[in-house]
């Protein structure tokens, strides 16, 4: 007889964010409280995950210029804590272009079943505690236009991921798992457009 292993995952989860507006400055703060429990009739190392994370947001404009900036605190169970940030910068050319700039930095944590999957002979997979979180640098340029009922925008962007999570079959036994790769690179182009047109939007 064959039986089903059982996998009973319960998430909680708490936040709390409060803005408020100072002078020209708009700010933002949020707290957040995430728990993972795993119930299974397998012996699973781990059962349970805990995540907190604290944000401080601003934002602010001066005639043609805009600004925003970020910072966020990540504590994972388990994983190093992480700092995170955002800083953006935009220009207004005229009432209907703008040209921004943003940079920043973001985290990944790795899923609570790429870390502690039990040995499944089955689907040929097993977690990987060692994995570690992924770290990006990201970099973007963009023009936008908005008027007369039309949105364009063009944007470059960059990012630089550290620590990728990638999916990793070992060739002679098959068996599967998450791992890390050191450093991968993503470039591209993003061009949007839209259209309102007698109450529809294209």
């Amino acid at each position: 007889v064959v039986t089903t292993p059982k996998y009973k995952t319960t998430q909680d989860q708490f936040s709390w964010q409060n803005d408020w507006t100072a002078g020209s400055s708009k700010w933002m703060t949020a707290l957040e409280w995430r728990g993972v429990k795993v119930d299974s009739d397998k012996s699973l190392d781990v059962t349970s995950q805990t995540t907190r994370s604290a944000v401080l947001g601003f934002q602010n404009s001066q005639e043609v210029h805009l600004y925003q900036a970020s910072i966020r605190r990540d504590e994972v169970a388990g994983l190093a804590g992480q700092n995170t940030g955002n800083l953006g910068y935009g220009y207004r050319l005229n009432s209907s272009w703008m040209a921004r700039a943003n940079v920043g930095t973001a985290f990944h944590a790795p899923t609570f079943n790429d870390l502690y999957w039990p040995l499944d002979m089955v689907n040929f997979f097993q977690g990987n505690p060692h994995l570690k979180p992924e770290t990006s640098v990201n970099k973007e340029i963009a023009l936008q236009y908005a008027a007369d009922r039309t949105e364009f925008g063009v944007t470059a962007y960059q990012n630089r991921i550290s620590n990728l999570i990638a999916y990793y079959s070992d060739p002679v036994t098959y068996m599967g798992t998450m791992n890390n790769i050191g450093v991968a690179d993503i470039q591209g182009v993003t061009i949007n457009y839209g259209k309102s047109v007698a109450g529809w939007k294209w």
